[in-house]
């Protein structure tokens, strides 16, 4: 059963199309990954996704009572502020307005704890999040947003510029949670989209969906407006001509 749908979604600004007649289902235990260039709508989508703004055109359906979560960039998330590790893991249980001072019971704080470890970070529980590393400060997001074991996650480049180690934790991590929630994926690392995702979408004001993870060169050609290198297992299967103009 899908989880949301959208039927025909644009959205413009100013007359100035920002994405143009999408049409996508995202249904349980899907895992879809979404690559494109900067400014080609990817984070226009997941904001539609999560109703914070509306198309201007089209529809989008959802499931009564359908938990979402979003899961930002870490650069994008306020360091200063003055909060430790498990509590930002546990403010995710919140619905709608955060209450500073709720009591959380013994269970949920057990679980947050057994979350932690699972990420290999149990240990930086008491930790003010302005002294984690940016792979640290990664997985407390990630896991702010699945302690609540939503239907549906949204990610944005969740492990963009964070050591490797990290990373293959995080989508190990990510595939493992996949057998109970479906993943939506926005990124740029091709070798994710090879070895972890499901499905996998181009978008570039248009989007051009795969019901697999393979990518041919011609969408990639129309989503980038220029060749790019394939990935397949995170090596390069095939060598492209260069850009007129290259410098050798």
């Amino acid at each position: 059963m899908d989880l949301i749908k959208l039927n025909n979604v644009s959205y413009s600004i100013d007359r100035k199309a920002i994405l143009r007649n999408i049409n996508l289902q995202i249904n349980r235990n899907d895992f879809i990954g979404v690559i494109g260039p900067n400014g080609g709508g990817k984070t226009t989508l997941i904001k539609i996704l999560l109703g914070i703004i509306k198309p201007s055109e089209g529809k989008v359906l959802s499931e009564n009572g359908l938990n979402v979560k979003y899961v930002p960039q870490f650069s994008n998330f306020e360091k200063t502020f003055p909060i430790k590790v498990i509590d930002v893991v546990l403010s995710g249980l919140e619905r709608g307005n955060l209450k500073p001072f709720r009591r959380y019971s013994k269970e949920e704080k057990e679980y947050a704890m057994s979350l932690l470890e699972k990420l290999e970070i149990g240990d930086l529980k008491d930790r003010q999040i302005g002294g984690l590393s940016g792979g640290q400060m990664q997985k407390v997001l990630i896991l702010r947003g699945i302690i609540s074991k939503p239907d549906l996650i949204l990610l944005d480049e969740p492990t963009a510029s964070i050591d490797t180690k990290s990373k293959n934790t995080i989508y190990s991590y990510l595939k493992e949670l996949n057998k109970d929630m479906a993943i939506f994926l926005v990124t740029h690392d091709m070798a994710v989209i090879s070895s972890y995702v499901k499905t996998v979408g181009c978008l570039n004001i248009d989007f051009h969906y795969h019901n697999d993870k393979q990518l041919d060169q011609e969408s990639l050609e129309k989503t980038f407006g220029c060749p790019i290198d394939l990935i397949a297992h995170g090596y390069p299967h095939r060598v492209l001509p260069k850009h007129w103009g290259d410098i050798e």
